[in-house]
């Protein structure tokens, strides 16, 4: 696992024009769902998310991390309360909370489409790019 992987999935979403809102909120969303999922307790440390990072990608990954949910993104089912590591008891539960797995996850396929959207956009005009460059 390498944060160069971070960086590069940062700057090709910039280079595909996702705007800054899009990738915050995206990062923001995949972030929660881990943690709702406990698997921010696999990885120790602040930068625990970044350095989990990896290039893979499907229709069952996260796109930022390439966590593999073990299912597809865009499903109605999620398996929630897994925990990897001791952890102090919060004083209420998650779903006291309102935070709740499967509604991050439906948070987060919402944006993640809208990024997608944007990504095929921006592909003819990557590619005239790439042509031009190779001729310049």
């Amino acid at each position: 696992m390498d944060m160069r992987c971070w960086f590069k999935k940062l700057i090709y979403l910039s280079i595909c024009s996702v705007p800054d809102k899009e990738i915050k909120s995206l990062l923001a969303k995949e972030k929660k769902l881990l943690e709702l999922l406990k698997v921010d307790s696999l990885h120790d440390g602040e930068l625990w998310f970044e350095s989990m990072c990896a290039m893979k990608s499907g229709p069952t990954r996260l796109l930022l991390s390439g966590h593999d949910l073990g299912h597809p993104v865009d499903c109605k089912t999620i398996q929630t309360g897994l925990d990897f590591s001791e952890r102090e008891k919060e004083l209420f539960q998650s779903s006291e909370m309102g935070a709740s797995a499967l509604r991050e996850l439906q948070r987060y396929a919402e944006i993640l489409n809208k990024v997608k959207v944007r990504i095929k956009q921006e592909v003819p005009t990557v590619e005239a790019a790439l042509k031009w460059a190779a001729h310049t």
